[in-house]
């Protein structure tokens, strides 16, 4: 029986043949494809690589910055005074060229100081060799030590050259190429240096920038809830200086506001008192969030400080960068509003009481400081340590 015509059967096989060749084909071109992507992921594989290499072997030949470590740990007070403690310790820092760390401390309101430390700054370290490990007191004695940094928070107050001074101690320390300098001065108080470090200090707190309500001039009043609540606010100024007096701050605001025009007020009070506070002759909003962190920046936010005496409003004036500060008619430490910060100073009475009042001078005083503030630059001093 026949099958068909031969013609047709020869050109079905030949279909089937041109089938299998463009099959074959196809696959050959996506065997070539896949081939040279490989080549090329290959390829790029190896520059990243070499590219990290050459970066890795970058940063490993990046010499270690010396290390300064304080071992000995604050007196857990308040905030203001810790900060205050490790001021020497700062300039000795600075002055050695070192990356400064500390040992856990907690204070009375639970920040730790290593955290404080740490909060605006790169604490990464490379290369660093414990081989060579010193002790700073084998080279300073306790006066050497307070001496040479006195002379060098001059020299940075001056702007001069910090190899301006020197010391045989500190030569020797250096000359012993240490990498890590066990810092083991006992802790001090000393407001002093903050006409040094005021600058650090800013930066340590991140460099607070004054908040702007259309129309109104920003006041922060501040109160010290603890020595309020003590008694100690008799008729003496000399004990009114550690809080202020809620008349007292009436009066200030009152003298802000004829000066100044409309005030946006917030009162800064820790565990507050709403019975006392209802006093307060304008209204104003209370800050009392129990992050004495984040309230002293919020204080320091404000363009004009109503403050009283202590560590704490020391330092957020120093910090601040609003145009004013106002503070108590006498403080032992008074000295220390002129020489740090860029906030003008007045006192109370300046403000508060008609016959001292003079509004061009709190005018004057209030820009000037505004002024001074918008000079320094967000970066602050260059001294992260």
């Amino acid at each position: 029986m026949s099958n068909g015509p031969a013609w047709k059967s020869e050109s079905s096989h030949q279909k089937s043949l041109k089938r299998i060749g463009i099959y074959i084909l196809a696959l050959s071109i996506l065997f070539l494809l896949v081939a040279s992507h490989s080549s090329i992921k290959s390829q790029l594989l190896s520059s990243d690589a070499a590219l990290f290499s050459s970066k890795k072997q970058q940063n490993d030949s990046e010499p270690a910055p010396l290390i300064l470590i304080r071992t000995v740990e604050d007196n857990g007070a308040g905030i203001g005074s810790v900060i205050a403690q490790l001021l020497r310790s700062v300039v000795m820092a600075i002055g050695v060229n070192a990356k400064l760390y500390a040992v856990e401390s907690y204070g009375l309101h639970n920040y730790n100081t290593v955290a404080l430390l740490d909060t605006f700054r790169d604490t990464n370290v490379k290369n660093v060799d414990f081989s060579r490990v010193c002790r700073l007191s084998r080279y300073l004695t306790q006066a050497d030590y307070g001496a040479y940094t006195n002379a060098l928070c001059e020299a940075i107050r001056l702007n001069q050259p910090l190899s301006s001074v020197q010391h045989s101690g500190v030569t020797r320390l250096i000359d012993r190429n240490c990498s890590v300098v066990i810092h083991d001065e006992p802790w001090e108080v000393d407001y002093q240096l903050a006409t040094c470090t005021w600058k650090w200090t800013s930066q340590l707190m991140g460099n607070p920038q004054p908040r702007k309500v259309k129309g109104k001039t920003t006041v922060g009043l501040h109160i010290r809830w603890g020595d309020m609540a003590s008694g100690s606010q008799g008729a003496d100024v000399r004990e009114e200086y550690r809080s202020i007096l809620i008349p007292t701050a009436n009066r200030v605001l009152k003298g802000l506001q004829t000066c100044l025009g409309d005030l946006d007020v917030k009162t800064y009070m820790e565990n507050h008192n709403d019975t006392m506070l209802a006093n307060l002759d304008h209204p104003s909003v209370v800050v009392d969030t129990h992050d004495d962190i984040g309230d002293m920046v919020d204080l320091a936010q404000n363009e004009i400080m109503i403050v009283a005496g202590s560590g704490y409003t020391m330092t957020t004036h120093q910090i601040s960068r609003g145009g004013l500060t106002v503070v108590p008619n006498f403080d032992p430490n008074a000295r220390f509003w002129e020489v740090s910060g860029t906030n003008g100073v007045l006192k109370w009475q300046e403000v508060g009481d008609a016959d001292k009042r003079d509004c061009d001078l709190i005018r004057r005083t209030f820009e000037q400081g505004k002024l001074k503030g918008s000079q320094i630059p967000l970066e602050g001093s260059g001294y992260i340590i």
